[in-house]
């Protein structure tokens, strides 16, 4: 069901002229059974995790900005469109040889206004406190936000500024609390 949703959302996007900073669909491809889908997506040369990880030294701040513009452009797009993409995080994040970032994996993207969703989303340490804590009504653009600025924390300081764990999660909500 959620390929089938992200193929929904890629293909809406698609059919808008799409976005630069936005991954690209190229083509879908079935496997022997209809249970097995593909996407092809236009290709790009690494994620954000990859290269930090293997980064000698961090990104100054004149590339984590334009970085984040890139991120923030490609945001404001997918919710000009109504779109939440949910699991924010440098691993979702593509770069080029030549600096271009695209968001990617749309596999928990919703269409907000539309059904409930659950608040079990976005990688622990990317998510936003209100989810944390099973606040009502916490499926806006806050959350893609929140994530945001839990990327430009990390590209700052080279590491999760939130390492997600059980214990550390519950420190994080006792915190906030």
């Amino acid at each position: 069901m959620s390929s089938l949703r992200e193929i929904s959302i890629l293909l809406d996007i698609a059919k808008n002229k799409g976005h630069e900073n936005i991954v690209e669909l190229q083509g879908i491809a079935v496997g022997k059974s209809l249970e097995s889908i593909f996407l092809i997506m236009s290709y790009c040369e690494q994620d954000l995790a990859s290269l930090l990880d293997n980064m000698q030294s961090p990104f100054s701040e004149s590339q984590v900005k334009c970085i984040m513009m890139q991120v923030l452009r490609g945001l404001v797009y997918l919710h000009s469109r109504h779109i939440l993409h949910r699991d924010l995080k440098v691993s979702n994040l593509l770069m080029s040889d030549k600096g271009t970032v695209r968001i990617a994996d749309f596999g928990l993207a919703r269409t907000y206004g539309l059904k409930p969703m659950t608040p079990r989303v976005v990688t622990l340490w990317y998510r936003a406190p209100e989810l944390l804590l099973n606040a009502p009504n916490t499926q806006s653009t806050a959350i893609d936000m929140w994530s945001a600025g839990s990327i430009l924390g990390e590209l700052l300081a080279h590491k999760p500024l939130l390492p997600a764990s059980p214990k550390s999660i519950n420190s994080t909500s006792s915190l906030i609390s």
